[in-house]
């Protein structure tokens, strides 16, 4: 089936003084380090259109994402149900949920929904011939797993880099890098995906609103094909992975610069997607197919004696309760959660172009939730996405929460029992495979 593209971005970068995610304490936006985008890849055969949708954002809620869809469909006729939307995770990025110390931002909510919209409306009006083209390369030297078995038999997270105590990584890692490209008749690009289990890098002193290494990806991959188009940086299952090298010390860079380890991660990823795609075949007839999935997930609870001690802490200050300010924070996010359904709705989707397939699911993953997927999966390459259509926290594994550490500590920002994770993969590879079918 004859191939179309269209893709578009608009700019989504807050206003100064903004809450910014990511961090226990509340921060407000005091410089811009580079602008926040939505980029969007709408695809059709002619028979089915689809969209894939990021966000230079940190997590977004669902009300959020199907507000935009439903938008969108007014607008173009896309069913809600084949639209992914998936976040990067900058952590200099808005606070558009109320995570631990950050303020949600529910103005910014607000005026973001009809921004996402447009850039599918644009992307929509775009379509144009196209060839697709895909495949998979490796970089296992930028991930690392940020769990730790310890000497004294506990799993930490981001432990001491070379100490003496460590034991062993508590899980595995992802190094491969996914790539589908799009091409018009004459080789120029139109615009790209790539996927990669990186949780983000850093850089900055924490104030300046950026996005982080994924667009300095787009910005190494149009520098090193020599041309200028969108590339969607999607976040693989990587709630577990960081940019972290524990086994020895990171070796010294000769800059100065707080960003300089974002260029260098951007620099290794864009060079092996370029191979990838170079040596990729084209296709230019593809079949084109989308579908989502409701499946709600479980969340952990609290005892009522924990309910209660929680309730009594939050009245005083963390000094008054002889707590740490994290500690304090987590009672006050158990009260927080408690309030909340025990069962979460929330949703998987899934799309594929010719031989390549995504699954997205929302939070933020574990990696072995993601090689699960890829194992099971019918296709030959499969990208799973994780940070899509909604944010219900870390997806911790059962063998995870049983061994603690900050990801499985009860939150909104860690709320699924391991047995939700594992419904999560259960709904992507049931969608896959359906997708494969047709």
């Amino acid at each position: 089936m004859a191939l179309t593209v269209g893709v578009a971005r608009t700019c989504i970068t807050p206003p100064l003084g903004t809450s910014l995610a990511g961090y226990f304490n509340d921060r407000k936006a005091v410089d811009v380090h580079d602008d926040l985008h939505v980029r969007a890849l709408v695809v059709s055969d002619g028979a089915a259109t689809l969209a894939l949708v990021t966000c230079d954002l940190i997590c977004c809620p669902r009300e959020v994402l199907d507000r935009a869809k439903e938008l969108t469909h007014l607008r173009t006729g896309i069913p809600p149900a084949q639209i992914t939307v998936a976040c990067t995770h900058t952590h200099t990025g808005p606070a558009t949920t109320g995570l631990l110390g950050a303020v949600k931002e529910e103005a910014y909510n607000e005026w973001l929904a009809p921004r996402i919209a447009d850039a599918l409306q644009m992307a929509h009006r775009r379509l144009q011939p196209a060839v697709a083209c895909w495949g998979v390369g490796s970089e296992p030297d930028e991930v690392h797993n940020r769990r730790w078995h310890m000497r004294d038999g506990s799993v930490v997270m981001n432990p001491p880099v070379a100490g003496p105590d460590l034991v062993r990584p508590a899980g595995p890692i992802d190094p491969d890098v996914g790539v589908l490209a799009f091409e018009r008749a004459d080789g120029t690009p139109i615009a790209a995906v790539v996927n990669y289990a990186l949780h983000y890098v850093g850089g900055g002193h924490g104030l300046e609103v950026s996005a982080d290494y994924f667009p300095l990806v787009e910005a190494e991959l149009n520098r090193m094909v020599d041309a200028h188009f969108p590339v969607l940086m999607t976040n693989g299952c990587c709630g577990d992975i960081n940019n972290i090298n524990f086994r020895e010390p990171n070796p010294p860079r000769p800059s100065r610069d707080p960003w300089a380890q974002a260029r260098h991660v951007a620099r290794v990823v864009a060079a092996e997607a370029v191979r990838v795609w170079e040596q990729s075949r084209r296709h230019p007839e593809v079949a084109v197919s989308a579908a989502s999935r409701e499946t709600p997930v479980a969340r952990r609870t609290s005892t009522r004696k924990e309910l209660d001690e929680a309730a009594r802490v939050a009245g005083m200050t963390a000094e008054e309760a002889g707590l740490t300010f994290v500690q304090w924070q987590m009672a006050r996010e158990k009260l927080m959660v408690a309030k909340l359904p025990e069962v979460l709705p929330t949703l998987v989707s899934a799309g594929r172009v010719g031989e390549v397939a995504w699954a997205a699911l929302p939070g933020e993953v574990f990696c072995e939730f993601g090689l699960a997927i890829k194992e099971r999966s019918p296709f030959g390459q499969t990208m799973p996405i994780e940070l899509a259509n909604d944010y219900v926290g870390y997806v911790c594994t059962p063998e995870a929460i049983q061994q603690g550490g900050y990801e499985t500590w009860l939150a909104r920002s860690s709320m699924p029992t391991g047995e939700g994770g594992w419904a999560l993969t259960e709904a992507a590879v049931e969608l896959l495979k359906g997708l494969a079918g047709r």
